[in-house]
């Protein structure tokens, strides 16, 4: 999940470079100039615009990819299939939450962007995921943003770039999963600077996570 996971983060920088004929360092400075745009509210706003159009409580995430004012999330199908627009529309929230999507098979990807330049504006998708037959069952890998400590986003940024250590350093993007053998959701979040780049993972307690063998 984390090899997958740091690939997207840098698909995802690659394309907003790219898609918009910005260079990385106009990107860079209106991030900056927007506040950074890693922040807990833009995580929070992507999830609940997802709950919104599937017309559930809480939504049964497997991962969360932040770059800049864009997230990427793969997203547990709800056991009724309401994930779409129409079916949300009007569609009562389901008290259930993630216990109803424990057993779901399924996984769809939405984007959300807060910035027309640099990604979507709002809600894109779903998207179809092709999953992989050698893949852990999606039950061991869904969380939700309170099991991944998302109230300690913002603070577990801000130890990122402290514990990298970088000159100039600024947070490049976040990912947010379970790892592969199962546990709490990790934060990795990739810190830039210094013609260098550091991942450092956190727990959902905002406290850093070594690796064995580190």
């Amino acid at each position: 999940m984390w090899a997958r996971a740091t690939v997207v983060v840098t698909l995802a920088t690659a394309a907003l470079a790219t898609g918009c004929g910005a260079s990385a360092r106009e990107i860079v400075d209106e991030s900056r100039e927007r506040g950074g745009g890693l922040t807990a509210d833009l995580v929070v706003d992507a999830v609940d615009t997802v709950a919104e159009r599937q017309g559930v409580d809480t939504v049964a995430l497997r991962s969360v990819t932040v770059v800049f004012t864009q997230v990427v999330l793969e997203v547990g199908v709800p056991a009724d299939g309401a994930d779409d627009a129409e079916a949300a529309d009007g569609a009562e929230a389901d008290a259930g939450g993630i216990e109803v999507l424990a057993d779901v098979d399924e996984v769809v990807v939405y984007e959300y962007g807060t910035s027309g330049r640099f990604g979507e504006h709002g809600l894109a998708g779903p998207r179809s995921m092709v999953r992989s037959t050698i893949e852990a069952p999606l039950g061991s890998t869904l969380f939700t943003l309170e099991q991944a400590g998302v109230e300690r986003f913002d603070e577990m940024v801000a130890t990122a770039l402290a514990e990298a250590d970088l000159a100039g350093g600024y947070a490049t993007g976040a990912t947010i999963a379970r790892p592969p053998g199962g546990g709490e959701p990790r934060t990795v979040v990739t810190v830039t600077g210094d013609g260098d780049s550091v991942d450092v993972m956190l727990a959902p307690d905002g406290g850093v996570v070594v690796e064995e063998g580190e």
